[in-house]
């Protein structure tokens, strides 16, 4: 063999041999499981079978007056949720960070989706998201508790995008069941106290007039009043706070959750929850509220309809979504950790939405409930339509066929209610994919539609449209004791 051919085998080898390497390395370190940095790397994300995926990427269709939008964030560790009420007004629901070292102090084995070089923070993602979607400032922030993937992004955020008040379950002592001190909650009081006189304040249970909707859209109506426009009642209920219900009052003391020997407490159970109510739609947002984590599965699976807030350890899950009634979308408690079968026996959602950032979500009991035929759901289907803003691939590993359930495991989760066909004025946005109008729509029904974005804020999947029913099951219903 001449010299020069050798020296291109050789040198073909050498290349081969390189790419061989890299390859299994690449395959080596995915069957290992993926790194906290590796968890931010699109590439993978994309070429996973569990990331939907569309030929014409488009834009989220932009948001018109009459629509009420919610887009759950996909953001890092955070968990973050912007809304768009029907009036333009936005709020926005938690903004977090898990801080440096947390996965050490507190994650054991687990990996968190964590800003890997050369990415942005959940805080920089969460504000590029809002200025993307919202002209102007922010009308309210509001923080569920003090754990640091729902407030520790709340300063950096709010430094960059204006907002008009922001409100929480501990202003302006910050003392029960006791002085707070949560990990990143330091940063979040300086913020605060740095603010304007009455830009914060504790947030106000039941039908609150804090955040508001709608009010102002009047128009004379020729005899000296004034007329409302044609559109359905929107309205904001503010469930819970700390240990108190707008339902039930007090049904627990600060003793219950406190230990007063360490002087610590479950901040989960602190949450503020709060339910949107549009037409004949509703929607359930329960922070990190948390049941009883004792045999729920084994209560189930036996037939026994025993309620776990029966049991001696406290559970603020079950008092909640009993003070919230059916919903048609609600998001899953604590990133699934907080659900019970009780949560799904009130809510019923049609649509369930899980805002994962760690490993160990969801959890294979929450996947249990999520697809039992045991528990109803709303609109009498037993088939309930599940979406996550991210499922990492050691939950996949871990939580067998269940998982496949999920219409998205990746990516930002966008929920799109439309006014009732008569007051809407047009058929704008219930067209299916093929642009083919929707089967003999009801025109006083509220119909809904759940968009998945990718990271470029793309659509990447369109899922709907469905019929809202929440408002009819719960005037049909006895209340909930």
């Amino acid at each position: 063999m001449r010299r020069d051919q050798a020296g291109l085998v050789a040198g073909a080898a050498a290349l081969f041999a390189v790419v061989f390497l890299a390859r299994l390395t690449t395959l080596t370190m995915f069957a290992a499981g993926p790194s906290f940095h590796q968890l931010q790397r699109e590439d993978f994300f994309d070429k996973s079978k569990h990331f939907p995926k569309s030929k014409q990427k488009k834009p989220l269709p932009p948001w018109e007056a009459g629509f009420f939008d919610i887009h759950h964030i996909r953001a890092g560790s955070s968990e973050s949720t912007l809304f768009r009420l029907p009036d333009g007004t936005s709020l926005l629901v938690d903004a977090g960070e898990i801080p440096d070292g947390w996965v050490d102090k507190y994650g054991g084995t687990l990996t968190v989706d964590g800003p890997a070089p050369g990415f942005k923070s959940s805080g920089a993602q969460i504000v590029d998201y809002v200025t993307h979607f919202v002209e102007g400032p922010l009308d309210y922030i509001v923080v569920t508790h003090f754990h640091s993937d729902h407030m520790s992004a709340v300063p950096y955020v709010a430094d960059r995008v204006d907002f008009g008040l922001l409100l929480d379950r501990g202003y302006p002592g910050y003392d029960f069941p006791g002085p707070v001190k949560q990990l990143g909650f330091d940063d979040y009081k300086a913020f605060v106290d740095g603010l304007p006189e009455g830009k914060v304040q504790q947030i106000q249970l039941g039908d609150t007039s804090q955040i508001r909707c709608c009010e102002e859209e009047t128009t004379p109506d020729g005899g000296g009043g004034l007329r409302r426009p044609n559109r359905p009642s929107f309205r904001t209920r503010v469930l819970k706070r700390g240990l108190t219900w707008a339902t039930a009052g007090d049904l627990y003391e600060a003793a219950d959750v406190l230990d007063a020997a360490k002087g610590s407490w479950d901040e989960n159970k602190l949450s503020i929850a709060l339910a949107f109510d549009y037409g004949d739609f509703s929607y359930y947002e329960g922070g990190d509220n948390q049941h009883v984590e004792y045999s729920e599965l084994l209560l189930l699976r036996r037939g026994d309809d025993k309620d776990q807030d029966e049991e001696h350890r406290v559970d603020t899950t079950t008092p909640t979504a009993k003070a919230a009634g059916a919903v048609d979308v609600a998001t899953l408690n604590h990133h699934s950790h907080g659900v019970n079968a009780a949560f799904f026996r009130a809510l019923q959602p049609k649509v369930a939405i899980l805002q994962g950032w760690c490993s160990d979500q969801p959890t294979n009991d929450a996947l249990y409930l999520l697809t039992s035929p045991a528990l109803p759901v709303l609109d009498g289907s037993r088939d309930r339509v599940l979406f996550a803003t991210n499922i990492q691939r050691e939950a996949f590993a871990s939580a067998g066929p269940r998982v496949e359930k999920f219409q998205s495991t990746h990516g930002h989760v966008v929920v799109r209610v439309y006014p009732p066909k008569s007051s809407a004025g047009s058929d704008d946005g219930l067209l299916d994919d093929n642009n083919a109008k929707t089967s003999s729509p009801r025109r006083d029904a509220t119909y809904y539609k759940v968009f998945i974005l990718d990271n470029d804020l793309r659509v990447i999947a369109e899922h709907g449209p469905f019929e809202a029913f929440a408002k009819k099951h719960r005037t049909q219903q006895p209340p909930s004791s």
